[in-house]
């Protein structure tokens, strides 16, 4: 299925020697080859998300994460943390296929705070390192979550108000 689709296609991609696939440190681009590799477990990080595999995504986004701080690579960590976003929206109480939130209501310490915090952490970089689709995407999830819930203002760093700014 998507799956293997995923993995021969990165497999495709990943440089290739007569003998297989070259280490990392002896292929001519070390970064183009670290940038595919977290590319991939961007990938598969957001495939077992869409599909709902939370601790297979958790797994894939932890590499990614591992691979961007071993590098100082700021874009990785800006897609990563993109990525934990969206699957801490699909795996809280309330999202589809999930029993509903208790009237919507965020409380301290709840995985909804959690979520509005990445969200605006997110935001934050995405504004900071000038990458215009993950400032967007914070932007409309942040949007969303104003729709979905109720915010009370003593559990979060900023007032309702500038939950969508």
């Amino acid at each position: 299925g998507a799956l293997a689709a995923l993995h021969r296609y990165f497999d495709h991609v990943q440089a290739r020697g007569p003998q297989g696939p070259i280490p990392l440190s002896e292929q001519p681009c070390a970064q183009a080859a670290r940038a595919r590799t977290t590319s991939s477990l961007l990938s598969l990080s957001a495939l077992h998300t869409r599909f709902g595999h939370t601790q297979e995504a958790m797994v894939a986004l932890s590499e990614a994460l591992r691979a961007g701080q071993q590098h100082n690579d700021q874009w990785c960590l800006l897609h990563a943390l993109a990525g934990l976003c969206a699957v801490l929206a699909n795996s809280a109480p309330g999202a589809p296929g999930l029993p509903p939130d208790e009237l919507g209501n965020v409380k301290h310490g709840s995985q909804h705070v959690q979520l509005l915090r990445l969200l605006r952490r997110c935001l934050e970089r995405g504004q900071e390192l000038y990458c215009p689709h993950i400032t967007a995407y914070a932007k409309l999830c942040l949007a969303q979550f104003a729709l979905q819930h109720t915010v009370e203002p003593t559990d979060m760093d900023a007032s309702p108000m500038h939950l969508a700014a």
